[in-house]
């Protein structure tokens, strides 16, 4: 039998993909001062098989092993402890990682323009884009009073900042790299269509699409929500 090296170096970097976002949805979500319960108190937070279908793969990669176990436990193992408040705390660690993904796609597109000649046209985009990116920021603020207090830290903020890195900030280093590829997860494993916690951020993203579009398509997305 011919082996087919193409397909399994896309299906091994697409679990790559994934296992990258799912280890920094877990760092994200270990951090959080809220509990599951309070998450639960919002509408959303409940996309079960979204969540079970990222620890499907990291079970299929063998990441829960153990010296007991040195081959990994099994999904079936691994589900029954998939409670209802850590769904809800991965799911606001994946809103808020989606939405810094359209901050950055903004931001990028920012900084292309600043390349061009500053024609009158080109102002008022950098102007559009200003003002999208500022609504994507203030909706991340949002996800992260919930997930750390009305008054999180600086160096909170400061880890969830997309425009201005910092090198010494490990975790922010660590969430730009997973916006990286993300699209690949989008594609493969997107969020239910009807996630009432992500309303606001489709309704900005389907808003100004067409503002980042030039960049998403750079990515291989073109509109994550059809």
């Amino acid at each position: 039998m011919k082996l087919d090296v193409d397909t399994f170096i896309q299906r091994n970097l697409s679990d790559c993909c994934v296992l990258e976002y799912l280890g920094t949805l877990y760092q994200l979500a270990y951090r959080f001062r809220c509990s599951g319960e309070e998450i639960l108190q919002h509408n959303g937070f409940r996309s079960r098989a979204w969540v079970e279908s990222l620890f499907i793969v990291a079970a299929k990669n063998h990441c829960f092993a153990g010296a007991n176990c040195p081959n990994g436990l099994p999904f079936r193992a691994i589900q029954p402890l998939i409670t209802g408040e850590i769904v809800a705390h991965f799911c606001l660690a994946g809103d808020l990682l989606e939405t810094a993904f359209y901050e950055h796609l903004l931001f990028q597109q920012s900084q292309k323009l600043n390349s061009l000649a500053q024609t009158k046209a080109n102002i008022e985009i950098s102007k559009q884009l200003q003002l999208a990116r500022q609504k994507f920021a203030r909706q991340k603020a949002e996800f992260i009073k919930l997930a750390y207090g009305p008054k999180p830290a600086k160096k909170i903020i400061n880890m969830y900042n997309v425009c201005l890195i910092a090198k010494d900030n490990k975790m922010q280093q660590e969430i730009l790299l997973t916006l990286e590829v993300m699209p690949t997860v989008f594609q493969l494993y997107p969020r239910d269509e009807n996630t009432p916690d992500m309303a606001p951020v489709r309704k900005l993203c389907r808003k100004y699409i067409r503002l980042f579009t030039i960049c998403a398509e750079s990515k291989g997305l073109t509109d994550p929500y059809g």
